[in-house]
This record gives structure tokens, sequence and C-alpha cells, in this order.
């Protein structure tokens, strides 16, 4: 029976990065004598009270990886956390503090340190365990095209695998690319852009590329210390405008922010770095429109869309009916007024109607 300490009393912590999660799963079983206390397909953590150790794996492991991931005190509260902090702080040490995140299917608010070889140690409290790890959100590992339960066609690309350019799949063939920390590697600019590219080729008229990665506030221009658990492999933190300028020069749209996470999840070099989740698509072209008609209410002057359309406060807008479906969204329908009705939800290009503004 897996042995778990109650009450959460100091205990070492180490985490390695593994090749293969089965099979370091069924050693440690069998060495330590004891199962893991959490199972799940990219994660497993063992938990010994003689002597006090919280043992966790993570797969992935590649050449160029270290096998250590970080080591690791867990406190039993945040006193205790508040103690270690005054002790280093006054030894002249500059831990980073990060509170509430959500790493390891657990909550937790720690210090991080790295040592003088670039080793991450953490001192932290366990707050609450979690089912769902939103950092690894199960990652579907495939290369390949895969089908979802609703038969849309799918490609994954995960940091840690190299990006297939092309990908392995028919032009416009895909609904849906995802594309997680794809970016949190050492690229140019260019080679960025040659990503963006090949997803838009593979898409389908309409189709939604999602990104998940890390980013920052501002530019780091120094080497990022090694991050704890899932971000052990992150390079480099791309900043969130460069992230969406990069979208739109690559001619996507209806670009939306899913996810900016409200407090950093690390600070390094005075750039505060949080999870981002955005989503962007491809346009359906339209042949025959006809137009519906939208007032901007405000309080803005002014709101222009992805496309170039114009809203200014009070006037009337004409646009197409898939436009229209499109503003008349929960989060958008009350700076709106509609003066038509349409469910169309396509995103369109306008071929045959222009759009006219009007005083009301």
């Amino acid at each position: 029976m897996a042995q778990k300490n109650p009450t959460n009393e100091r205990m070492f912590h180490l985490s390695l990065n593994v090749s293969n999660l089965d099979h370091s799963v069924e050693f440690y079983t069998k060495a330590l004598g004891i199962a893991p206390v959490k199972r799940h397909a990219d994660y497993a953590k063992f938990e010994l009270n003689n002597p006090p150790l919280v043992l966790s794996l993570e797969p992935g492991l590649s050449e160029s990886q270290e096998k250590l991931n970080h080591l690791g005190i867990r406190v039993s509260d945040g006193e205790a956390l508040r103690t270690f902090a005054e002790s280093a702080h006054s030894s002249g040490l500059e831990p980073q503090y990060i509170q509430g995140v959500e790493c390891c299917y657990s909550r937790q608010t720690k210090l991080c340190l790295n040592d003088p070889d670039g080793n991450l140690v953490e001192f932290y409290v366990l707050e609450a365990d979690l089912e769902n790890d939103s950092k690894k959100q199960q990652i579907d590992q495939r290369s390949v095209t895969s089908q979802t339960q609703t038969t849309n066609q799918v490609w994954d690309h995960m940091l840690g695998t190299p990006f297939q350019n092309p990908i392995p799949v028919q032009s416009k063939s895909l609904d849906e690319v995802r594309l997680r920390g794809t970016f949190n590697i050492k690229i140019a600019p260019e080679d960025s852009a040659k990503i963006l590219s090949e997803v838009k080729r593979a898409l389908t008229p309409g189709g939604q590329l999602m990104l998940h990665l890390l980013v920052s506030d501002v530019p780091i221009h120094t080497t990022l210390p090694r991050l704890p658990g899932p971000a052990a492999l992150v390079e480099h933190t791309p900043t969130e405008s460069e992230i969406i300028k990069a979208l739109e020069e690559a001619g996507f749209n209806q670009i939306e922010l899913k996810r900016l996470s409200h407090s950093p999840v690390f600070q390094f070099a005075g750039a505060k770095m949080r999870e981002l989740m955005i989503t962007a698509n491809t346009c359906r072209v339209e042949a025959t429109q006809s137009n519906q008609i939208v007032v901007y209410r405000g309080p803005f002057k002014e709101l222009t869309d992805d496309t170039g359309v114009r809203y200014p406060r009070g006037k009337r807008v004409s646009v197409s009916p898939s436009t229209f479906a499109q503003l008349n969204v929960p989060n958008l329908r009350d700076s709106f007024v509609f003066l038509n009705e349409n469910n169309t939800t396509s995103c369109s290009v306008e071929t045959t109607t222009s759009h006219r503004e009007t005083t009301i």
C-alpha cells in the first residue's frame, strides 16, 4: 500500500525526467515496495515516510535533457515557507516567490532557487491535490492526424518533440491544429513564421489553431534557468504581443485569448511569465452575401475587427451574415445593437459586398 505523509511535514522532494514512465513506475514500485500515490498518463508520484521522500517521475526524457528535473523540500504550511524565505534573504539569496501555481496535479505555493550548477531547488507548500494538471492537459503526443469523438481531424505538436514541416497531411484537411509549447524553444522569427504558414496550409477554411505556451510581459534576453515540472523544456518565452503579431502577419483572424493567468507563474530577470492559451482561425470564403446591420454602442470611439471593418460608435455598419453572427456572442453582443438576426457562423472574406457606415 502507498505511504503518504498525512500531516504534510517537511519532506525531501526529487523529480526525475524518465524515458519510459511505465517502466520507471514498475521499477520504483519494486525497489521501494510501495505503489505510487498518484498515477497519470504523464505523471507519477511516490511518497515515503521513512525516509520522508516525495519522488515524482515525468516522461519525455530526450538525449539533450537532464535526467534531474528538480529538487525540493515540502514544508507543512505557509508559516514554515515564510521562515525559509526570511532565512534565504538574510543569507543573500533571492528566491522567486510563486503563489498558487498549478503543476504536477496539485496547487502549490513555492520559493524557487537555482544552485551554482543551474539545478532548480524548490521549497513549497502542497495546498491541494488536483485531478487535472493545467500545465499538461493530458496531451495527445501523436504526430499524425487523429480523429476526435466529433470526427474532427486534429493534429497535435508538443514541446520536446520535433515539429514536422511539412505536416504529414494534405492541404486544407485539418479542422484543428494544437501547438503546445511549440514556440517555447529558441527559434528565429522567420522560422516561427514558417511554422504558422505550414499550419495555415494544413487547416481547412474556417479551421482553428490553438496555442498553449508560456509567455512573458517583457523580452528576456538572457538564458532562462531550468524551470520546474512541465516547464523544464522551456528555452524561450515570447511576449504576448509577439505571439499575436505573428498570428496576424500569418493571416489568422478571430484571435482570442482563452486564458492568460492572472498571476505570474514564474519571474525571472525582471520579466513576469504567464500561461497563455490562444485560438485563431482561418477564413471561410463566402461567394454571395446579404448584408446585416449592426450599431456599436460604445464606450470607445471606435472598434476595428481582424478583417479591417471599423465600427464607429453610434453608426450603422453593414456586415456579412457571418460577421454578424460573430458579433452576436455573449462577450460582445451587449456592445452592439443588432438590427437583423442571422445564425450563420463561418468566418468570411467579403467578395461581392463592401461595408457601409451611415449615421443614425
